[in-house]
């Protein structure tokens, strides 16, 4: 199976600089208020990585990179926030935001209180 694109450079022009302004759009409608103490994003670039931090207001060391172990889907969140209880970043009480896309045209967020209830 493949993806075409019939005019891939007005597609590239369209999706250039997008990720991360759509994934912080995203994480803001499902935490309007404030930051998450831990954020779950899909693997990105270094530098679509720090513009998303920084448009959320969220320290790098709030999350955990994927550069080690690469870009698995729709599972990169998952791993992250495995990541992230493993380090001890994700503990009790923590508001988690779970971050993603999907070829560029469709930008999720999910918002988690970490803890019993």
């Amino acid at each position: 199976m493949f993806f075409q694109v019939a005019h891939p450079k007005a597609l590239d022009k369209y999706l250039n600089g997008r990720w991360p302004f759509a994934l912080a759009e995203a994480v803001r409608k499902v935490l309007p208020d404030r930051s998450p103490d831990y954020l779950a994003v899909r693997h990105l670039s270094p530098a679509d990585r720090r513009q998303v931090f920084s448009q959320l207001k969220v320290k790098m060391e709030q999350s955990v990179s994927l550069n080690k172990w690469g870009h698995h889907g729709s599972n990169d969140v998952i791993i992250s926030l495995d990541l992230g209880l493993h380090n001890g970043i994700v503990e009790e009480g923590s508001s988690v935001a779970l971050a993603s896309a999907g070829i560029g045209f469709v930008y999720a967020a999910a918002h988690i209180q970490w803890g019993r209830a």
